[in-house]
This record gives structure tokens, sequence and C-alpha cells, in this order.
């Protein structure tokens, strides 16, 4: 897989905030594609059910969807390649095993 090239153009981020997204959903339309973008369900008191708050709508349309799909289709590629590649060149042999799905243990205090 190729370096993905640097671009020919100088990048100016006009909002300086971040916003960390764990939960997105997507709406496909005919010409683009709506992206609603949120940190997570949160429980509000004044309801049974769950919210999930949308910090961001983005509307793309469907060829930056193809780009952004492709690039980061790339990106955990390259990812999965160094995470395997650490995992194998630092082998610990006496490490615990540890089952696939467990619960967190609970402490107590006595």
């Amino acid at each position: 897989m190729s370096t993905p090239k640097k671009p020919e153009f100088q990048l100016r981020y006009d909002k300086s905030e971040i916003t960390y997204i764990n939960q997105f959903l997507v709406s496909p339309g005919k010409e683009e594609v709506l992206l609603d973008l949120s940190s997570g369900l949160i429980n509000e008191t004044t309801s049974a059910k769950p919210t999930l708050p949308i910090q961001t709508r983005v509307a793309l349309p469907w060829s930056a969807v193809e780009r952004l799909a492709k690039i980061l289709n790339q990106v955990v590629a390259a990812n999965q390649q160094t995470t395997e590649t650490k995992n194998t060149a630092r082998p610990t042999p006496h490490a615990p095993t540890v089952p696939k799905a467990s619960m967190p243990q609970m402490m107590s205090e006595n």
C-alpha cells in the first residue's frame, strides 16, 4: 500500500475545537449522504429512553462519500498492519491468558 500524497495546498482550521465522535447515523439520499455525529447516548431524567445528542451534521455528495470511504479503508488497513507488526515484534512469553470476553471485576470495600 502506498503512502497517501501530501496535499498541495495549505490547511487553515477556522475552528480549533475537536468533538469526540463515538456514534453516528448515516442517511443516504439521492444526491448526498447525511452524517449525524454524536459523542454517545445520555440518560436524561425527563425521558424513559436514552437520548442521542447530535453535535454535528455533515452533508456529503456521493463523490465525496466514495473518496472518504476509500481513504478510511486505507487508514484502517495501515492501522491493522501497524498493530499486527507491533504484536509480532514484541511477543511476551509469559503473558497471562485473558478470555476474549469478560466482565470487569467489582472491588468490595471490605
